[in-house]
């Protein structure tokens, strides 16, 4: 069986494929849990010291939360605001569908009217803000709660672009107090408001199970349609009309998605020997058992077993011991040398799981 995949992998044609670029996008499901002690970028206009961290939020006295402060009045300080520059939450918001966050407002603060505004795009003067405000009761209790981002919700109170162009050029998140109907400033109170667990959610490229994260199970559902030959839009990557191996090598390839290669088994942005030690220990290579194979045992190419073809699949990805991959970049080709070398290295590690069928594998 070694010297038959030894003799595969000599006759492999070396073929590039190339990433395809994306824009900077918001951080679909990243979040600002504040448990690293800082603001994590969330500040306010020349007040900063009206926007602390503190400890003892909903999930006991380790959790920190932000509190936002407002003194009313006039000027600086007066308005309960608090807004983000970070890249991670400004640019290309065309995936987003919502902000979730938890809130809890005092009770020696009034009821408040929170909205989510947008800044842009090109500059701060362009505004766009929740149509409808969210009640924050001023009880002391948390509560979750979801600003929806689409055309319907999200409205303009200064500027001229449309919403596409908003939504594409996104220069600063904020949250505020804005009692009535939208406006461009919000309203002066004097209060204060808890936030935690701020998170960007959305239409994530590749999160098949809409968890927010891209992970072995998003890639495990897009080899179960590739087999299964129905050709589903949402798991059809680029947008060929079929559902293949094509879209396999998107889903591991592309910038805004894992950013990988194909043949990265454990997920660490690198296709090199630990991935083949993990697929090889699970002891399914060639095994003649139909469709028992999954990503992180082997099955790279959507057939639903480990074997050969697999990796003709990923060595023809040019990504092995490559090292992490950059995020724009042109795969190089693999010499003939490092062929031959992996295939070295696969006849012994299939010997070594024949000698050592059950052992599990420590990082």
């Amino acid at each position: 069986m070694a010297q038959n995949l030894l003799a595969t992998i000599s006759l492999i044609g070396i073929f590039t494929w190339l990433p395809p670029t994306a824009a900077m996008a918001a951080s679909i499901g990243g979040t600002s849990d504040f448990q690293d002690g800082s603001e994590q970028g969330w500040t306010n206009q020349r007040k900063t010291e009206l926007i602390t961290v503190q400890s003892g939020g909903q999930n006991g006295p380790d959790d920190r939360f932000l509190v936002v402060e407002a003194t009313g009045g006039s000027g600086v300080g007066s308005k309960l605001a608090v807004y983000n520059d970070n890249d991670s939450l400004t640019g290309d918001f065309s995936a987003a569908t919502s902000l979730n966050l938890d809130m809890m407002n005092p009770t020696a603060s009034p009821e408040l009217e929170m909205r989510l505004v947008f800044f842009g795009p090109n500059n701060t003067t362009s505004r766009w803000t929740s149509d409808l405000a969210l009640t924050v009761p001023n009880d002391g209790e948390w509560r979750n709660y979801s600003f929806p981002i689409d055309e319907e919700a999200i409205v303009p109170v200064r500027g001229n672009a449309n919403f596409q162009e908003m939504l594409g050029g996104v220069i600063r998140t904020m949250l505020r107090h804005d009692s009535g109907s939208p406006s461009a400033g919000g309203t002066v109170v004097t209060a204060s408001l808890a936030i935690d667990n701020i998170i960007l959610r959305g239409a994530l490229r590749g999160d098949f199970d809409q968890n927010n994260v891209v992970d072995v199970a998003d890639i495990n559902l897009l080899l179960t349609e590739v087999g299964a030959g129905n050709n589903r839009t949402d798991f059809d990557l680029n947008s060929s009309g079929t559902v293949d191996q094509d879209d396999i090598r998107v889903m591991l390839n592309a910038v805004d998605i894992l950013n990988s290669y194909v043949g990265d088994a454990n997920l660490d942005r690198r296709f090199d020997s630990g991935d083949l030690v993990q697929v090889l220990q699970t002891g399914v290579y060639e095994d003649n058992l139909p469709m028992n194979a999954s990503w992180e045992s082997g099955d790279w190419n959507g057939d639903g077993d480990f074997d050969s073809g697999d990796m003709v699949f990923a060595l023809q990805g040019g990504g092995y011991e490559q090292g992490t991959r950059p995020a724009v970049a042109v795969v190089p080709e693999p010499s003939s040398l490092t062929l031959f070398a992996l295939g070295i290295l696969l006849a012994t590690g299939a010997r070594s799981r024949r000698n050592h069928r059950g052992c599990t594998l420590v990082s």
